[in-house]
């Protein structure tokens, strides 16, 4: 009779399992929320392993307990694995060599006593070799290097002046930060910024572990079928298929909902375990404070300062003055308090003049700032609107909700938000991003947000983030691309949304001509059209000949004009550059960029090349458009006959001004005065336009006699 099997055997359906609710886990130690609210041990257990496809574990414990004995081990099972946590270092590899051979999965974690000290060195030259950075360091004579690596820009890809270097463990390597210089220069010494993201195996595509210390059966980040990656067949035209949820995306892709639950249950969005709400009290009081933007009801309300109510009341028979009292003759006690209550009745006055116009000040600060315009898009009136949302003060929900609501049925919102959420893409999260996605989670509102970070920060605790992104309530087949822009060297890089819509141009203003005018034509039409032989005898004659002459008139513009052409010259200015030349273009912008920051003289040397090439292939374009220009000219339609003209156009020199004498009119006052004598020599009256007696007496009879 064959023995029953232990651990179930790889399952080829396993794609089509129901794994929602791996989040449920909270013991699977995906997320490990209890690990820094334990206190510290001075031994520290092994890492916990994880069994996965147990069958019989009776079976399992026996053998275990021959193995390394009862009391080595404890365990602990839930829906999805079994965890057994061995005592000692020599029961867990003994447990972990037991399962390799029994070819279980599983997956654990690195010892404590085996992970890396890790720090990070900076401003050492990246053209330095990694063995010499190790050498140094280990000449000290108190450390002992395991490994070097070069930090590299996650763009360009290009060497940093930034180290990673991993220590052995020991209790001395803190004293590694006071060291100041290093290969003669001065380096300064910190601790590696803590990742905030899920760590994911690149074995299994599970997250809470990595690939090291998995032996799952492998699974394809493409294709999710039961192989690893690097030996996938699927071409690129096949749709992914993700190996956790089964949607049409990879398995690391951040936008699975897989992920974003672990992200939102890491953040404190669930609380599955008293232990995991306790550990976010202190959190949660500070974000109570807020009011509404907490999402929490709590009864402090806002005091209304011009409320008279709202400030005790003080009065001779009752109030609560912790004065000592004094038994004093005559009244004088109830004398004294009346005019203590004045004062303070007073002081309360005058602390409101002074306290209201503070606080209206500070309420009517800008917290929303955003400019509108509006546009025809698919004959639909659209709103684009440009938002800065600042990250002080903060803006409550009900700001940001009457915002979107204004902006109306159709828009497009972009900027600055200081936002940040996993649903668009960022790394972390925070207040407004989650209040941000809060408010369009049943709306139609989608998010456009680019691939890569809009906001590079220079602090080294903070990493790249998407900050800058769209906010769209547009139809959803109108389809559209975004870019990032990466050209400009600033703190935030610009975006590029760009949409497949019809957009309807503003209407020419009316206008007589339909371009310029042929006076000569228009002549010519207002000799043949006017009709000069009518009757103006009464009013009405004369208003119909005034209307039938403005008739004539825009009828003989209209006729005499004609549209304008395009204009056959032929300019380099406007002639686009080809695509591999703007390429470079850009290139060159971000090398010298790079140079500016750095000062590194490879970089140097790259621009210095980027920009002798650029100008060479600009002459050959230059001079390949000439040759195409002049191969084209024609005697027929005038092409040769203009550009020769405008060869041979010589732009006359205006002389100088000089006086009679030769002399030369420099001042203003010499060149009008020289003016004056010019024109005054020109305007005489002519000798030969005397008037004849005789021929005015003609006309003076002609004029005094009566009409016939």
């Amino acid at each position: 009779k064959k023995n029953k099997p232990i651990f179930a055997s790889s399952n080829k359906y396993a794609v089509l399992a129901n794994e929602n609710d791996e989040i449920e886990n909270s013991d699977g130690i995906l997320i490990d929320i209890d690990s820094d609210t334990e206190a510290e041990q001075k031994v520290k257990p092994p890492p916990p392993i994880f069994i996965s496809g147990l069958l019989d574990f009776p079976a399992l414990r026996s053998q275990l307990t021959e193995l390394i004995g009862a009391d080595s081990f404890f365990v602990k099972s839930n829906v999805k694995n079994l965890k057994i946590q061995t005592k000692n270092a020599d029961s867990y590899r003994a447990t972990i060599h037991f399962l390799k051979e029994s070819k279980a999965e599983y997956h654990t974690y690195q010892a404590q006593d085996e992970k890396a000290f890790r720090v990070v060195i900076r401003n050492i030259h990246p053209s330095t070799p990694l063995a010499e950075i190790g050498i140094a360091i280990n000449e000290i004579g108190l450390f002992t290097v395991r490994n070097v690596a070069n930090v590299l820009n996650k763009t360009t890809k290009n060497k940093l002046p930034i180290f990673f270097i991993d220590l052995e463990p020991a209790e001395i390597n803190k004293e590694i930060f006071h060291i100041t210089s290093l290969l003669n220069t001065k380096i300064k010494i910190e601790e590696p910024y803590k990742r905030r993201i899920i760590i994911q195996c690149t074995n299994c595509q599970a997250y809470g572990h990595s690939k090291s210390y998995c032996a799952h059966h492998p699974r394809c980040v493409k294709c999710a079928a039961n192989h690893s990656t690097s030996t996938c067949t699927k071409s690129k035209d096949e749709p992914p298929a993700c190996a956790l949820c089964g949607g049409n995306h990879t398995a690391n892709y951040r936008g699975c909902q897989v992920h974003k639950n672990l992200q939102s249950f890491q953040n404190g969005k669930n609380t599955p375990n008293k232990k995991y709400n306790l550990r976010n009290d202190v959190k949660y009081n500070s974000i109570v404070k807020k009011g509404e933007d907490s999402g929490v009801q709590t009864n402090l309300n806002r005091p209304n300062i011009n409320d008279t109510s709202s400030f005790p009341k003080l009065s001779l028979q009752s109030h609560h003055l912790n004065t000592p009292k004094h038994t004093l003759p005559n009244g004088t006690e109830n004398q004294s308090e009346s005019n203590l209550a004045t004062q303070l009745s007073s002081f309360i006055s005058e602390f409101k003049l002074i306290i209201n116009p503070l606080i209206s000040l500070l309420t009517t600060l800008p917290t929303i700032q955003s400019t509108t315009i509006q546009i025809t898009l698919n004959h639909v009136p659209t709103k684009i609107s440009s938002v800065y949302l600042p990250p002080h003060p903060a803006i409550s929900s009900r700001q940001l909700n009457q915002f979107l609501k204004s902006l109306g049925q159709q828009f497009l919102a972009g900027g600055d938000f200081n936002a940040k959420h996993s649903q668009w893409g960022c790394i972390s999260e925070n207040q407004r991003g989650k209040m941000l996605q809060k408010i369009t989670k049943n709306t139609p509102y989608i998010f456009i947000s680019p691939k890569g970070p809009t906001y590079w920060p220079q602090h080294h605790n903070r990493h790249p983030d998407i900050l800058d992104f769209f906010l769209s309530s547009l139809p959803r087949y109108i389809k559209h691309y975004i870019n990032n822009l990466n050209d400009l060297s600033s703190d935030h890089t610009p975006i590029l949304l760009t949409t497949i819509a019809s957009i309807e141009p503003t209407p020419p203003h009316p206008s007589l001509s339909q371009g310029p005018i042929k006076w000569d034509e228009f002549s010519v039409i207002m000799q043949n059209t006017t009709c000069l032989n009518i009757s103006l005898k009464n009013k009405d004659d004369i208003e119909s000949a005034a209307q039938n002459l403005v008739t004539s008139i825009q009828s003989a513009i209209f006729k005499s004009s004609h549209p304008k052409t395009q204009s056959s010259k032929h300019n380099t200015s406007n002639q686009p550059l080809p695509t591999n030349i703007t390429n470079l273009i850009s290139e060159k912008r971000r090398v010298r960029s790079r140079w500016q920051k750095y000062h590194y003289p490879s970089d140097k040397k790259l621009f210095n090349h980027l920009a002798n090439t650029i100008k060479k292939l600009i002459l050959k374009h230059k001079s390949e458009y000439f040759e195409n220009k002049y191969q084209s000219l024609n005697q027929t339609d005038g092409s040769l006959w203009k550009t020769t003209k405008n060869l041979l156009r010589i732009k006359e020199q205006l002389p100088p001004i000089t006086d009679s004498d030769g002399s030369l009119a420099i001042s203003d006052i010499e060149k009008a005065n020289l003016f004056g004598k010019h024109l005054s020599k020109i305007f005489t009256p002519h000798t030969d336009i005397t008037p004849n007696s005789d021929h005015s007496e003609i006309i003076e009879q002609f004029i005094n006699s009566p009409l016939p």
